[in-house]
């Protein structure tokens, strides 16, 4: 049985639990732990380059939310768009 998708870490400063999720927006936005702030927030995108064996993390910029949700809301109205069309069609 496959794993689950883990693209992003965050890690919190003075805090040895470390958080995982499959989305972007989901580890920008996810609420920090009792006690901490969103300063104490670092969250990395990690990926395996199967070529190189290598394991690679980048850090996220946490200003780039913007960017995030202009595109889920472009990717809303695309499929919303194909939706009205295969109802035109019927």
């Amino acid at each position: 049985m496959p794993a689950s998708k883990l693209n992003y870490i965050v890690v919190y400063n003075n805090h040895s639990q470390v958080y995982g999720s499959s989305s972007e927006k989901i580890a920008i936005e996810s609420a920090p732990p009792e006690g901490l702030s969103e300063e104490d927030k670092h969250v990395f995108f990690i990926t395996f380059e199967p070529d190189t064996k290598n394991i690679c993390v980048h850090k996220v910029d946490p200003n780039n939310i913007d960017n995030i949700e202009s595109k889920s809301n472009k990717r809303k109205k695309k499929d919303s768009e194909q939706e009205d069309k295969s109802k035109e069609e019927s």
